[in-house]
């Protein structure tokens, strides 16, 4: 099912009639409360999508148990030297068994998933005007050139050209 249909089955929901009755009605803080009503609604959607089974690509992968595991840990310490070894380890799997898992619903091998959000990482923090070593520490590069060359393959210029650019240039 798909989440367009998940909102046209739950029109039965408390959540619409409220959003109704409060769309009918001319009352102080309208936009806000409509739009908080609209969060909730959305909210629910999603919840049932996915207890349905339904949910596919990202979020799948995050509620995997397994690969939603190892993307907390890559996401929570992306500077942290991670192996595929230690991620398996942490995770309660052998190294074949998470990396298939990984590919199948992340659509990458789970180290090269890794790599792609640390430059993603480091991007974010030269944008908000970190110095190169500073970004390339916090991204888990421990070696400046081994980053800068990631860098530059990746978004076209040099860290340092992007931060400076203010993160114009290079957004790939």
């Amino acid at each position: 099912m798909a989440p367009e249909q998940v909102l046209v089955t739950a029109r039965d929901h408390p959540l619409w009639h409220d959003l109704r009755d409060e769309a009918d009605h001319l009352s102080m803080a309208r936009s806000s409360v409509l739009s908080r009503l609209l969060d909730l609604v959305f909210i629910d959607a999603m919840r049932r999508w996915v207890a349905e089974g339904d949910a596919q690509g990202w979020m799948r992968a995050v509620l995997d148990p397994m690969v939603g595991a190892a993307l907390h840990l890559f996401h929570e310490k992306p500077e942290h030297p991670w192996t595929l070894q230690e991620i398996a380890d942490r995770v309660g799997v052998n190294r074949s068994s998470l990396s298939r898992r990984f590919q199948l619903f992340v659509g990458e091998p789970p180290m090269m998933y890794l790599r792609q959000w640390r430059l993603t990482r480091a991007a974010t923090l030269l944008a908000e005007g970190a110095s190169v070593t500073s970004a390339a520490t916090a991204s888990g590069f421990g070696d400046p050139f081994a980053f800068s060359g990631a860098f530059h393959e990746r978004y076209g210029v040099s860290p340092g050209r992007y931060r400076d650019a203010g993160a114009s240039v290079g957004s790939a």
